[in-house]
């Protein structure tokens, strides 16, 4: 080609310089921004963002066409038509490449940058239409000022020759040509992988910004759930071993997950679907034929349910076992990196914690309020113990009782220990007669607190309301917050101690009325016959054929008659009866 360095390195820093607004006003209106109502349209509205990543598709489609056809338009027109029109066009970069890095790219990124942000407080149509007009100005002047022949200039030419254009397949047979090729290939694919593809990545796959809570993050503990699921010989398990194995198996991986990191609302959603699709239909994916709601099936068995526990729970139990732990564990790395840099010199209950910390940390500040009032500490230094702020008379926080007003009234810094507010072995609180300083001498113990002892200071926690305070219990703790209904009296007929797990299980659909009896089939919208199949006369249903029909009642008459018992003909009574039928154990159990 003809076409010289010096002549090319213009147009092709243009076009870079051109192609910096959209990156530029796009920050402006990221997530951070707070407005997107000012500027120009049809940037200044919710779908922005979306406008500029057209514009900018819209470069790199021409910059990818002009790939393959600039170069051949350089050798068959005028020299100065065709810099002119590639100029306004973002093309002429492509006509010819002399090697892979050059700096006609930092160049123009350099002015495009400076254009565009000077002048984007006054509006972000400024910021692409600047670049634009320098753009046009520039290749209106290469139109006028180029020198394409010596005879612009008042100089002969020499002596003319003939140059043929060299075809696509010519150009492979150049010495270099093909290397050149693939080496320019892989540096543009690394550029622009890192360029577009990688922050399209790190923002749908990795948990940054204010949520970060994507399914993706924990698709590994329900893929898990899923594996184990799928190894069980599902065909030989019957509805109570498939209960017993979650809630030996299933629960214990969950919890080990739940303990560590808070699960997402989605991510609980789906464990809960699988366990309730294996239950009912021993398959992951179906709870197809499920006979009873999955809330009654987590309910306790003294309440009529299994005596599972909701997984929606799990987030806000386990979060107030962190809380504990970031006052009681303090061998634990992870509560003295957190005491570090996360709560430092501030007030844990009251400090902001919005501009600080991850997601999960976030969320875990949400359960302070509720932590608070089970949270006590026991004294024995008064090192570590907040004066105001712990709870460590057994009445709550001194803070609350006295007031905001406490600290100055008594002389007691807002953030000092218990050790600091004990001199020569009295409480440092003046003999005064305000109302506060009584008040704090009546909470206050009688016995102070031996500050030269070593001993540090031990957080308690109240697992229930009227329980003293005692190493954290998940069990107790999930009592606490999860009381449980009002018992049902036939439940003890279900879960006695020498029962059948199998047989136990049917009992308890059955007193639940959930047998698939044909009244419940034709209430499903099947047609079916209505009359009993064992005596073929009443409508079948849960209470007929076990008791009101004329066949099971004469089975149930024979099996009475050889004790003298004479039970009820209801279902819901027949369960309560059963309790006490006899004084005799081995009959009871029958």
């Amino acid at each position: 080609m003809t076409l010289q360095r010096p002549q090319r390195v213009p147009p092709y820093a243009s076009f870079h310089a051109f192609r910096k607004p959209p990156s530029i006003v796009e920050s402006v209106l990221g997530p951070s921004a707070t407005s997107v109502d000012d500027g120009w349209a049809p940037f200044n509205g919710d779908k922005g963002t979306q406008r500029l990543c057209e514009l900018d598709l819209a470069f790199l489609s021409s910059y990818a066409i002009g790939m393959y056809f600039v170069g051949h338009l350089g050798d068959r027109i005028d020299l100065r038509y065709f810099l002119v029109f590639v100029y306004l066009m973002a093309l002429c970069c492509l006509c010819c490449w002399e090697c892979v890095w050059n700096s006609h790219t930092s160049v123009g990124n350099i002015v495009g940058s400076v254009i565009a942000s000077s002048v984007l407080d006054f509006g972000w149509g400024l910021s692409f239409a600047l670049p634009g007009v320098v753009v046009i100005v520039s290749g209106l002047l290469v139109f006028c000022c180029l020198v394409v022949t010596p005879n612009d200039l008042g100089f002969e030419e020499p002596g003319k020759e003939i140059e043929m254009a060299i075809g696509f397949l010519e150009a492979w047979r150049l010495p270099g040509v093909t290397p050149f090729a693939f080496c320019l290939f892989f540096s543009k694919l690394v550029v622009y992988t890192f360029l577009y593809w990688l922050p399209y990545y790190l923002r749908h796959q990795v948990s940054l910004g204010k949520r970060g809570e994507y399914l993706q993050d924990y698709q590994p503990l329900i893929d898990r759930v899923i594996a184990r699921i799928s190894s069980w010989p599902v065909k030989r398990l019957s509805f109570a071993g498939r209960l017993q194995l979650i809630q030996s198996v299933l629960s214990s991986i969950i919890n080990f997950w739940a303990a560590v990191f808070p699960l997402p609302a989605r991510c609980i959603e789906r464990l809960e679907q699988i366990c309730n699709a294996f239950l009912w239909s021993g398959a992951p994916n179906s709870a197809r034929g499920a006979k009873i709601s999955w809330d009654s099936v987590c309910s306790s068995k003294a309440s009529g349910g299994l005596g599972l526990r909701r997984l929606s729970g799990l987030s806000q139990l386990f979060g107030l076992k962190l809380i504990w732990l970031i006052f009681a564990g303090n061998g634990s790395l992870w509560v003295a990196w957190v005491k570090r840099h996360l709560i430092g010199e501030r007030l844990f209950w009251t400090a902001d914690f919005s501009q600080s910390g991850s997601w999960l940390w976030k969320k875990l500040m949400k359960f302070r309020n509720l932590a608070r009032p089970f949270l006590s500490s026991q004294v024995r230094s008064g090192s570590s113990t907040l004066f105001w702020h712990d709870d460590w008379t057994g009445l709550g926080p001194l803070i609350d009782i006295s007031g905001a007003n406490g600290p100055r009234v008594c002389g007691i810094r807002s953030m000092a220990v218990v050790a600091q507010a004990v001199s020569n072995g009295n409480w440092k609180i003046p003999n005064g007669r305000h109302p506060i300083l009584v008040l704090m001498r009546s909470c206050l113990p009688a016995s102070v607190p031996d500050v030269s002892s070593l001993l540090s200071d031990i957080y308690l926690w109240r697992n229930t309301a009227d329980s003293p305070p005692e190493i954290f219990s998940s069990s107790k703790m999930w009592n606490t917050l999860h009381p449980s209904p009002p018992p049902l009296g036939w439940t003890k007929t279900v879960w006695f101690k020498r029962r059948i797990p199998k047989h136990a299980f049917i009992l308890w659909i059955a007193l639940r009325n959930r047998l698939t009896t044909r009244d419940k089939l034709i209430s499903w919208g099947m047609v079916v016959p209505s009359h009993c199949l064992l005596c073929g006369i009443g409508q079948e249903t849960r209470d007929h054929i076990f008791f009101q029909c004329p066949y099971s009642s004469q089975v149930w008459n024979r099996f009475f008659q050889h004790r003298s018992l004479s039970p009820p003909i209801s279902f819901e009574d027949i369960a309560l009866w059963i309790q006490s039928a006899s004084p005799n154990k081995k009959v009871k159990v029958i």
